[in-house]
């Protein structure tokens, strides 16, 4: 990946994927722990795995606006 040292990333991991997004550069990793435990097969730009992608980054959205909101005294 070539992305710039700056670059704002996060990750979403649940039991068996991994995501990783790289913000404003479209970029990212996703890997399937269960059948790729070291993440050599970077599954982001495969066609078979859209709707997961599309499905862990809503997950991983989520979960990041959950942990930010603010809940009152």
């Amino acid at each position: 990946l070539d992305v710039s040292p700056l670059t704002y990333a996060t990750m979403y991991r649940d039991r068996r994927y991994k995501l990783v997004s790289y913000h404003a550069h479209n970029l990212g990793e996703l890997y399937d722990l269960e059948n790729d435990p070291w993440e050599f097969n970077n599954l982001w730009d495969a066609p078979e795995s859209r709707d997961l992608k599309y499905t862990l980054l809503e997950a991983s959205f989520n979960r990041t606006m959950m942990q930010s909101l603010d809940v009152g005294p």
